[in-house]
């Protein structure tokens, strides 16, 4: 709403929607004009605050630096409106030139401090991943032979062994490969009570079974070796086979001489020796080994320990 207002120069009155003084060109002091002022003011202080405090910390002190600087922002205001004021044109621009400079060399330094706490953040986070791993706890090695850890026994067999068997067996041409004979489960194993098998590191294989479904595995597979010596002992190359309590060692009495054995009655011999040595892999707290004497008929002998002498 429109008043009419007395120049505070000339005294001339005219309506206070004007912004000056038709008479002397007096600008208008009213309600609107101060309320701009106040306003660019207020803006003007809390964008430089803001600035000030988004460069520098959160402590005491840079907050009343800020403050300190928003001030002398402020009254550098006043003196432009200010008769009083002596700065022309180039002291402003030097000075906006120096503020300038200085907030550059913040930003610089804020740059600087950000890739210098980057780099140690990530060498931080290399040496912990470095030190997890070393003080990870490390994979269980299984030894090869024979090992109770809690209820269950775990029989591991060297790789060379298994190959060797699988070879003689002539596995291949019956299509089963040597990955799935080694580290599989067949029926066979399962109803046996093996529950695992897995490949180490250095090929060997080891098999999982309860404690008491080892001890039944334990005895039919020395059944088996027993039954297997009977049958070999009937054949007519062989004079006498005698062994001890647990397979450690077997001797073997020849009716022929070296020269005289076939190579199918040398694989006989060969094949109870590996039954020996696997019946001392699969043992508890044994040599893991079968030592076999061949006695030919001249009096010369040969002996083997198994699975050793397999070791090509």
């Amino acid at each position: 709403m429109s008043r009419w207002i007395h120049c505070r120069k000339c005294n001339y009155e005219y309506s206070s929607q004007l912004s000056r003084c038709p008479q002397c060109s007096c600008v208008t002091i009213n309600f609107k004009l101060v309320s701009s002022l106040v306003a660019f003011v207020v803006v003007l202080t809390v964008a430089v605050i803001g600035f000030v405090m988004g460069l520098n910390d959160n402590t005491p002190n840079n907050k009343i630096e800020a403050v300190s600087e928003n001030s002398s922002v402020t009254d550098k205001a006043s003196d432009k409106k200010s008769p009083s004021n002596n700065k022309n044109k180039d002291e402003a621009k030097s000075e906006d030139k120096k503020q300038k400079s200085t907030i550059d060399n913040v930003l610089k330094d804020l740059e600087e401090k950000v890739e210098v706490t980057s780099s140690e953040e990530k060498k931080e986070s290399k040496e912990e991943a470095i030190n997890t791993d070393t003080h990870s706890t490390p994979v269980y090695k299984y030894k090869i032979g024979t090992e109770m850890l809690g209820d269950i026994y775990y029989i591991t067999l060297p790789e060379y062994y298994l190959r060797y068997v699988y070879e003689l067996s002539n596995l291949q041409d019956s299509g089963i490969s040597f990955e799935s004979y080694a580290y599989e489960l067949d029926d066979e194993a399962k109803e046996a009570g093996f529950i695992s098998v897995c490949k180490n590191s250095d090929g060997s294989a080891t098999r999982a079974i309860t404690s008491g479904k080892y001890r039944v595995y334990l005895t039919d597979f020395t059944v088996g070796i027993v039954e297997y010596k009977a049958e070999l002992k009937r054949q007519d190359y062989i004079d006498n086979i005698v062994d001890s309590d647990n397979l450690s060692s077997i001797k073997i009495t020849l009716k022929k001489r070296a020269d005289e054995i076939t190579v199918a009655e040398y694989l006989q011999i060969i094949l109870l020796g590996c039954l020996g040595g696997e019946r001392q892999l699969s043992s508890v707290n044994s040599s893991n080994s079968c030592n076999v004497q061949l006695v030919y008929s001249d009096g010369s002998t040969e002996n083997l320990a198994f699975p050793e002498c397999l070791h090509k």
